[in-house]
């Protein structure tokens, strides 16, 4: 080992032991003061309970007398009791714990320790945060830990890591709501409504009018798997609906009241194509240009140079964010997500695609890799990420190759079996007829007559005619609508899907 590393080696461990020292030799983050004013205020006033109540459990208390008081307070007033010095020394003893709590004299100090009920909600905040704060040592400590000994492995450390930074920013923020059905019916009739008057609502449009019809919008904790074989359109599609949701919630924080959480931001997660790319084809759909000259074939035109940049403007005002998540696992792009909600609220998360992910968990795995089971633990993070962040989430998935090889190649839901269609409230499909036709005419055969040469060539150009630039949606699975299909036209050069006024094209293949 050089002088360098092994200084360098030297420098890292007493790194470490200085870590361990100092949670050896240092209290826990904690404010005892803090926990006993809000006990204080919670036995002086009940309403003090409630400031709290939302996000601060028992655990969250340092000392664990406090947080047995607590809990019994929370009892009492759930019940509807009156939670004071009196009650809770029935309960204590009661329990035969009187003792344990530090007796009556302890719960009447606690009534002199509070300073006002005012405060009780800032008393809340200040015990969760050092709770917090506790959690992140020992998850630090446990990380470092893992990574000197190198008992497990580094990726399975990482996974590990970051569950745990997940599950530590789900607890103790809120409990979920109590609902009555009826208020439920009453919500769902006030969204529709609300639809259709056209006013601001959580059901995301894209824009994309047959979308649009066939999806019934973005829903909130909804999770959407667009799936297809390579090269249909899915990228461009899901794009194009970004940017109309962003659209939309650009125009809704510009008309909504000062202060109020109007408008949010869309996350597009990519392991497919790098953001340079997304951005041109961003460009192109907006300024409705060929992306020929991004693809460096030719180059632009005049016009087309002064509409990619007035289409590069507008990009620029769009809540549009776009995440380079290759090598992401599941657990760490819903980790990403909900950071990123933090700074600005999430209203739709797009997810290209769900096999990438997979892909680059199996290359980091040592081992047997069951691609089945982790392909399902994606699509339930991704799902439980929906209704984390009460947003709509859309995966796309990639289909597999056997597909092409049916008869009838359009695809169909058990295509999806290991690519999130359990989880999936809607699963839609894009289909181009024109991807499995020959992209040449029929050469004549040596023994063929003209007149058949002719026919076959004939009803090649037909079957162009007809599928050239359509795209099919087919929805397979709708928590609350019917399963259709849905004919669009699609311009690949313009990465644009648009409706059409004209029938759909005749099927090549017929009906399963």
């Amino acid at each position: 080992m050089s002088e360098v590393a092994n200084r360098r080696d030297k420098t890292s461990q007493q790194d470490v032991a200085d870590i361990f020292s100092l949670r050896a030799n240092t209290q826990p983050p904690a404010n005892i003061q803090a926990e006993q004013a809000l006990l204080g205020a919670v036995l002086a006033n009940n309403r003090a309970f409630n400031l709290v109540a939302a996000y601060l459990r028992p655990e969250h208390f340092m000392d664990p007398v406090h947080g047995a008081i607590y809990k019994a307070c929370a009892k009492l007033i759930a019940a509807g009791h009156l939670a004071d010095a009196v009650t809770l020394k029935n309960v204590f003893s009661d329990q035969g714990q009187l003792a344990e709590v530090g007796g009556t004299p302890y719960l009447a100090q606690l009534l002199t320790a509070m300073v006002g009920v005012v405060n009780a909600g800032e008393y809340g905040r200040v015990i969760h945060d050092t709770w917090i704060r506790r959690q992140l040592s020992d998850i630090g400590a446990g990380m470092v830990t893992a990574a000197y000994t190198g008992d497990i492995d580094g990726q399975d450390q990482l996974n590990a890591a970051t569950e745990a930074l997940m599950e530590l920013t789900g607890k103790g923020v809120k409990d979920a709501p109590l609902v009555s059905i009826g208020d439920a019916a009453r919500a769902a009739l006030e969204a529709a409504e609300a639809a259709a008057r056209g006013d601001t609502c959580e059901i995301l449009r894209s824009g994309l009018e047959p979308l649009d019809k066939l999806l019934g919008g973005f829903r909130n904790s909804w999770m959407y798997v667009i799936g297809g074989r390579p090269s249909m359109g899915k990228s461009s599609l899901v794009l194009q609906a970004a940017i109309g949701v962003s659209r939309a919630l650009l125009q809704e924080e510009l008309n909504a009241p000062p202060f109020t959480a109007a408008g949010g931001q869309v996350l597009f997660m990519s392991l497919e194509m790098p953001a340079e790319q997304l951005g041109g084809w961003a460009a192109c759909h907006i300024a409705q240009i060929s992306n020929e000259a991004l693809r460096g074939e030719r180059g632009f035109t005049m016009d087309e140079g002064y509409a990619f940049i007035r289409a590069q403007a507008e990009l620029d005002t769009l809540p549009i964010q776009i995440i380079d998540a290759v090598g992401m696992s599941g657990p760490a792009m819903a980790l990403r997500a909900r950071s990123e909600n933090q700074k600005r609220r999430v209203r739709l998360v797009i997810v290209d695609h769900v096999q990438k992910v997979v892909s680059a968990m199996h290359s980091e795995a040592r081992g047997r890799f069951d691609t089945t089971a982790e392909t399902s633990k994606v699509t339930s993070a991704l799902k439980d990420l929906s209704r984390q962040l009460d947003c709509p989430v859309v995966a796309l998935a990639q289909l597999k190759g056997d597909v092409d090889n049916r008869d009838n190649p359009r695809p169909r839901l058990g295509d999806l079996m290991y690519a999130g269609a359990a989880d999936a409230d809607v699963v839609c499909f894009v289909f181009r007829q024109e991807r499995y036709l020959p992209k040449s005419p029929p050469q004549k055969d040596a023994k063929e007559t003209e007149e058949k040469w002719a026919q076959r060539k004939d009803h090649w150009e037909r079957q162009w005619a007809q599928a050239r630039n359509r795209a099919e949606l087919i929805v397979e699975k709708h928590r609350q609508g019917d399963c259709v299909t849905r004919t669009v036209g699609f311009d690949g050069s313009r990465s644009t899907f648009f409706g059409l006024e004209e029938a759909a094209p005749p099927d090549l293949w017929g009906p399963e």
